[in-house]
Order: C-alpha cells, then structure tokens, then sequence
C-alpha cells in the first residue's frame, strides 16, 4: 500500500469534455475465473462527452461456468450503472441513448438472441439486456481487446500498458 501511495503521489485526474458525443458509453470487462476462489472480476467504466463520469472493479458474487458469463455479469453491472445514469440526464430533460461496449465476441453476441440458449443456468436478470436490445433501448458493441480501456480495472497489467490505460482515463502522472 504504501509503495502505491508513493507511486501515485503525483497523480492528477482531468475532468473535462472532449467531444459532443450525447450517448453514455459504458464499456466492461471481466477477468474469468481469476481469483483463489475462481471468482471473476469485473470492471466498468462510464463516459459521457468522451468524459469519464465513473469506474468499477469488483469480484463476481458467484463463480461464472464460463468467460461469456463472466462477460455478461460484467456487462449487465455496467449497463445498469448506465441505465441510472441515463434516468438522472432524463430528470434534467437530457436526452440520452445508452450504448455498451464489450470485447467478448459470444456475450456481444448472446445480447442479440431471445432466450438463454446454452447459457440456461444464467439468472433472468441478464435477459432484461436482451430486451432493452431488442426495443433498442441499448446498443451493444464490439470493442477490441487493445482498445477496451476497462481492461485496466480488472487484471495486472505490464506497467507500458497500465500507464496507456489510465492515460485514456484521464489520469496524468508528474515526474517527480
């Protein structure tokens, strides 16, 4: 802990728009099975303006049977930070859409059908996703693995890599 205090001592968190963009971007990422325990971890962010207004980490409360469930309970945690924070704009009389990006191919996939499929063992509180996609309420997209900015919340990461991420947060370190 106190390594960390010492490393981060300088950094500085820049709040500001960068562009018009009216959706909220959520994007997610999960780290399957990574824990002791097997559980999976995951992590969130949430954009607005090209501004980041939030970001999660957290351990899964159960153990995913697969790297798709692990995905979906990341990304239905992130679309229902998003869904909130899409109720509140609404509040103020901002229009909003809500967009998820995931770079699971089979849970951006899954997102799309009716129905559990293979993944009948899943609670019913991940078919509420494909329902608002449905009455395209949210779109959910793609987003390659080396561009998915969540990967930073959710596994150690190589310190090139690390600093790239959190530079795309908004977060800046001084030398010192």
């Amino acid at each position: 802990v106190l390594r960390y205090l010492r490393g981060t001592v300088s950094a500085e968190m820049h709040l500001e728009a960068r562009d018009a963009d009216e959706t909220i971007h959520v994007v997610t990422d999960a780290d399957w099975a990574a824990n002791a325990d097997r559980r999976s971890t995951s992590g969130g962010t949430l954009w607005w303006h090209g501004m980041l207004l939030g970001a999660w980490s957290r351990t899964q409360a159960t153990i995913a049977q697969s790297s798709c469930e692990s995905e979906l309970v990341s990304l239905c945690t992130g679309v229902t930070e998003g869904k909130f924070v899409q109720s509140v704009l609404q509040e103020l009389k901002v229009d909003v859409k809500l967009e998820a990006h995931c770079d699971s191919t089979s849970a951006t996939a899954w997102c799309m059908h009716r129905g559990m499929g293979r993944l009948r063992h899943l609670d019913v509180r991940q078919l509420w996703i494909q329902a608002e996609v449905r009455d395209q309420r949210l779109f959910v997209r793609r987003v390659a693995t080396a561009d998915n900015v969540s990967d930073v919340l959710t596994k150690g990461l190589p310190a090139a890599r690390f600093l790239q991420l959190v530079a795309r947060l908004g977060l800046t370190f001084e030398e010192v």
